[in-house]
């Protein structure tokens, strides 16, 4: 799925949590919007609430919004 090795606290976060609500939910992106993560996707638990990280990968790419090399790894407020 993914051509490059995640961070280290990413790498943490999924080996102690497997995704989750985090503690911080703020984060500010790029050009200095703060933006709220609801929570971070499971790798591979099935939900009958939400999708794992592989199933949202795959419907991403088969409809066509969800480039190589993109790994969807948390819902935001608004469910992207």
């Amino acid at each position: 799925i993914l051509q490059a090795t995640p961070p280290n606290d990413f790498i943490d976060l999924y080996l102690n949590t497997n995704g989750g609500t985090p503690s911080k939910p703020f984060i500010k992106n790029s050009v200095g919007v703060f933006i709220r993560i609801k929570r971070f996707l499971p790798i591979a638990v099935e939900s009958e609430f939400s999708r794992n990280i592989e199933e949202t990968v795959a419907l991403g790419r088969s409809r066509g919004f969800l480039p190589e090399g993109i790994l969807p790894f948390a819902i935001d407020e608004g469910g992207n």
